[in-house]
């Protein structure tokens, strides 16, 4: 009686992983594609809540210095005035007279520099949303590549598993076609 003959286990290859690693890696893609999507239409109300968030902000630090608290926000607030170089939501003025040191530029020894002359005179209402419009193309082409490294380890993966199973069936044919 002629046998069939069996491949044995260890010359199968089994590509669960590589089909898991294949859907997760579009799952992936395509959840950045909708928060880019997402991000897109709702553009305007980003910066419309960002107004908002700026002036609830800054009147709660002029609560706060008044209390002589440190607060969360006005550790914020003194955080974003420092590094986007802005004073206020509008403008110094929001602080009736009185800004805070963060309104003015750092000098070499890491202590503002303030006087009349020196405070930012732009608010953040206008600045952060400026800053990022500036820096917006960084972020796209940070997106963009690693979208295309995606697509890439895409178009790996299938290749490979196209090829692994283009070898089991040519281990399975020329197996039989010994027998």
């Amino acid at each position: 009686t002629s046998r069939k003959r069996r491949m044995p286990p260890v010359l199968c290859v089994d590509t669960t992983a590589l089909m898991l690693y294949f859907m997760l890696l579009i799952l992936l893609v395509c959840g950045q594609i909708a928060c880019g999507v997402w991000a897109y239409v709702i553009r305007d109300k980003i910066f419309v809540d960002l107004e908002e968030g700026l002036d609830s902000a800054v009147d709660t630090y002029n609560k706060t210095k008044a209390d002589g608290k440190v607060t969360v926000i006005k550790e914020a607030v003194d955080s974003l005035q420092t590094i986007f170089e802005c004073c206020g939501s509008e403008g110094r003025a929001d602080y009736q007279g009185n800004p805070p040191s963060s309104c003015c530029p750092v000098t070499d020894s890491n202590l503002p520099h303030c006087t009349e002359a020196t405070y930012f005179e732009m608010g953040c209402k206008e600045k952060i949303p400026e800053s990022i419009k500036t820096n917006l193309w960084i972020i796209g082409i940070i997106l963009g590549i690693l979208l295309f490294l995606e697509v890439a380890g895409l178009s790996a993966g299938c290749y490979l598993r196209i090829q692994i199973v283009k070898e089991d069936i040519d281990r399975w044919q020329s197996s039989y076609s010994k027998v």
